[in-house]
């Protein structure tokens, strides 16, 4: 960053690609300034790219939530039984080292599931676009940062005046459309997947 003096770093990060096979990772964070969210992504190669979002043009947060934490949980207990396999068949000397890397996967299962929680996807909807924000991984998180936005993006739509159900207005602006129990966390409309199919 530039001028880091002018941003506030928020909290969480994560992984931007294509498509799920796309060998180009790019990692993404964001960025609170004062009139504006930015969004950077470091590429290889140090390359960063940048997308300022007005907290003005901010219509919704979409929340839905994932499978991914589960994923996650199968891999860690897969692999503290691969490595507790040697130990129980008598592994000798080396049965405490087994041990050990067993030890250290389960403690991997229980961070994911019991102090990171829920996985989502989080996305930010403007009026010409729709951008995944892969840095709001965790339900937990992006319901922290959604709270740190919301009253900024309510004092500068402030006055404005937009169609009805989408943000401006005096209402409570941005919405978090969909989450766990599929229900806006601020009346503003009908919401609408990206798709333009109502969602409930």
């Amino acid at each position: 960053m530039a001028s880091q003096t002018e941003y506030k770093k928020l909290p969480g990060r994560g992984n931007r690609r294509a498509h799920l096979f796309d060998l180009k990772v790019s990692r993404s964070r964001l960025w609170l300034g004062s009139d504006h969210l930015l969004c950077v992504d470091l590429g290889m190669g140090h390359v960063e790219h940048y997308k300022r979002f007005y907290f003005r043009d901010i219509q919704a947060f979409i929340l839905r939530p994932t499978s991914r934490r589960l994923s996650w949980n199968v891999v860690w207990c897969t692999l503290a039984v691969l490595a507790l396999l040697p130990a129980i068949m008598n592994a000798g000397e080396l049965w405490f080292l087994w041990v050990s890397i067993g030890t250290l996967f389960m403690i991997a299962m229980m961070v994911n599931w019991f102090i990171l929680g829920p996985t989502c996807t989080c996305h930010l909807r403007t009026g010409v676009q729709t951008l995944e924000l892969p840095s709001l991984q965790r339900l937990r998180r992006a319901r922290q940062v959604i709270a740190t936005l919301q009253p900024l993006i309510a004092d500068a739509q402030s006055g404005w005046t937009t169609e009805p159900g989408l943000a401006g207005g005096n209402s409570d602006i941005p919405p978090v459309i969909g989450g766990p129990d599929h229900r806006p966390a601020t009346p503003a409309g009908p919401a609408v997947s990206p798709s333009g199919n109502p969602m409930f």
